[in-house]
This record gives structure tokens, C-alpha cells and sequence, in this order.
């Protein structure tokens, strides 16, 4: 997977060299960014972790990949492909293929087990097309890419030294009308 970056294009026509360059620090560099400490962990965890930061770019990729991921099964299995077979061929369970088989609900019950069965292929399609979607968001400028772990440890630091000044100019005003 390519890393991610924002890069000035005709969307933004404001953008200057000190525009460029604070937001390219600012951006989606690589996927470990991206995925911060959940980068070397499983799928799962990724996922889990790009939710909490991109829930609002993750779950619409979600939901349009399941729907198609859905459809694609039913029309595999109504269109007369022997989809039995081929979960047989990847060693499914036989009592689990049984029971969809003998299901009242034929091809919708069959296309449910291959959605649950693709779940790990579906989750990395989800995690790719929303790592692509912020990326094109970000470019775009339609969000902000989440800053990074020492951008934000700068921020705290900022803000804490800006009240810790205020509460020391608060305390002179207040001497400085004592002595008066």
C-alpha cells in the first residue's frame, strides 16, 4: 500500500509554498501514520483502530463494499454457479453447508455464508478503500488528516504553556493591584 500524502491540486486554488509545506507535515504520510500503533497488529486491530479515528469515512466504504460483496454472492449463487462445492472445496464445515443448503432461504442463505466466510477479505477491501478515501478527502481538502502522535505531544505542550502565561499574567494584575 502506497503511503499517503496531500499534494496542491486544482481543488485548492489558494495553496502557496508555506501552504504546501506546513501540510504536508500535517499530512497522511504513510500508512503507519495512518494506522499509528495498530500498524503491526492484525487486521482486526487495524480496523478497529481506523474506526475510532475515520468512522465517518470507514463505515460508508463499509457499507458499500458489504452490499457488494452481498450481491456478488447472490448473483454467484443465483446465476448457477454450484457454490456448495466450492465452500466444500475450501473445507468448510459439511453440517454448516447442509443446513444453508436445506434452508428456506436458498440463494440469500447461501450468499450470508460466503459474505461470513470472506469477512477477512472483506475488512482488508474496507480498510484499503478507506485509506483511499481519506486520502482523496484529505487532497481535496473535505477533512483534516489526523495529526500525529508528536504533533499532538507539540499541541498539549502549546496550549499548556499558553494557560500556565495566562495564569501568571492573572496573578501579576492581581499583585499589581494589591500593591496599589
Amino acid at each position: 500500500m502506497h503511503g499517503l500524502s496531500t499534494k496542491p491540486t486544482t481543488h485548492s486554488p489558494n495553496a502557496n509554498k508555506t501552504d504546501i509545506k506546513s501540510s504536508s507535515t500535517a499530512s497522511v504520510t504513510s500508512t503507519n501514520e495512518l494506522f499509528g500503533e495498530a500498524a503491526n497488529m492484525g487486521l482486526f486491530a487495524k480496523f478497529k483502530h481506523m474506526y475510532k479515528q475515520y468512522w465517518y469515512v470507514l463505515i460508508p466504504v463499509h457499507v458499500i463494499t458489504s452490499i457488494g460483496w452481498f450481491g456478488g454472492f447472490y448473483y454467484l449463487s443465483k446465476s448457477g454457479v454450484d457454490v456448495p462445492a466450492l465452500l466444500q472445496y475450501m473445507h468448510l464445515s459439511e453440517t454448516i453447508i447442509e443446513k444453508v443448503q436445506g434452508s428456506d432461504m436458498g440463494h440469500y442463505a447461501i450468499a450470508y455464508l460466503c459474505y461470513k466466510v470472506a469477512t477477512p477479505v472483506r475488512y482488508a477491501v474496507t480498510l484499503g478503500g478507506t485509506t483511499v478515501s481519506i486520502k482523496y478527502l484529505v487532497q481535496w481538502g473535505h477533512i483534516k488528516p489526523m495529526p500525529t502522535k508528536s504533533q499532538l505531544m507539540k499541541m498539549y505542550e502549546d496550549t499548556k504553556a499558553t494557560r500556565a502565561n495566562a495564569k501568571n499574567n492573572t496573578h501579576k494584575d492581581e499583585n499589581a493591584k494589591n500593591h496599589k
